[in-house]
């Protein structure tokens, strides 16, 4: 089994697309998380080059605009998509939240980003036609492991816990109380790390985990086989709030890729460097016009290149 994986430059912010290629020819297509709605241009152009008109699977990992936005904008260009993954469902009497200019920048985003993920989930996804799965509905628990076809396996490793059950309490008293937006987006926002899923993606003999943003401890309840992996997606941006050297140990990871603008020059934080010690790190924007990190595995050896340096 074969397969191309681009963890996208999106800036500060995730995106992560995979296509995987078994005997029929026809590749399983698969987008985690779309960056934010300003960084999504690289999903865009990739999805167009690789002529996807349809997704297998999509999965929004949590609800911070720099992750989920940009899922939107490629669904706009998209004809169908066959399932979705994502933390919660939304209440029915949800409706498009307005926003003040005068709130605080993350409270805004929070805001920007529940619009994007009430217009996908409720309007888009339903017009393509997707199958939706959440993890407050307990469509996703942590030990469950999905097969869409053989030798590609994907494995649920955690759901946020009592932090995801909070988030859809806040999320309910948001649309149940439009007066006080501010105070519960500015809720949502402080919790959306830890309301997050971390998924391990198995492709043949390839590991790739994939934590989202979860925080430091996510993983203590995770079975120790179940996080070794030979491509670990730094957590969080590379803040030290969410990889530490007990997790490099677990995982065990031949490199690293670290989704995060240049900009950020605080970013991957030193102790982060120094938890992964040897381990290669590849950043997603090595470059101003850097398009991906490109993974290509053959069923035997990974290749990793830089894609668009060139643009």
């Amino acid at each position: 089994m074969q397969a191309a994986l681009w963890f996208l430059n999106v800036g500060y912010g995730d995106a992560f697309y995979a296509e995987v290629f078994s005997d029929d020819g026809e590749p399983f297509r698969l987008l985690v998380d779309g960056g934010s709605a300003t960084r999504a241009d690289s999903l865009l152009a990739l999805l167009q080059e690789r002529c996807v008109s349809t997704l297998d699977l999509l999965i929004s990992t949590h609800l911070h605009e720099d992750h989920v936005a940009g899922l939107a904008l490629a669904a706009k260009q998209l004809m169908a998509v066959k399932e979705c993954w994502a933390l919660c469902p939304l209440p029915d009497a949800a409706v498009p939240l307005p926003i003040d200019p005068t709130w605080a920048y993350y409270t805004g985003k929070t805001g920007e980003s529940l619009n994007a993920y009430r217009w996908l989930l409720q309007e888009r996804l339903p017009a393509l036609g997707a199958r939706l799965l959440t993890a407050a509905a307990g469509d996703l628990a942590p030990g469950m492991a999905f097969e869409p076809v053989p030798g590609l396996r994907l494995e649920v490793l955690y759901t946020g816990g009592a932090k995801t059950a909070a988030t859809v309490g806040m999320i309910d008293r948001l649309y149940r109380e439009p007066a006080h937006s501010e105070h519960h987006l500015y809720q949502i926002d402080q919790s959306a790390n830890e309301a997050c899923l971390a998924l391990r993606l198995q492709i043949g003999d390839l590991k790739v985990l994939l934590p989202g943003d979860n925080l430091l401890g996510w993983w203590q309840a995770v079975p120790p086989e179940q996080l070794q992996a030979d491509l670990l997606k730094i957590a969080h941006h590379g803040a030290a709030d969410a990889t530490s050297a007990e997790l490099i140990a677990l995982v065990k990871p031949q490199a690293a890729i670290l989704s995060c603008s240049l900009a950020r020059t605080d970013r991957p934080e030193p102790a982060v460097l120094e938890a992964l010690g040897p381990v290669p790190l590849h950043q997603t924007e090595f470059a101003p016009y850097a398009q991906a990190i490109a993974v290509t595995w053959d069923g035997h050896q990974i290749t990793i290149s830089h894609k668009g340096v060139e643009a």
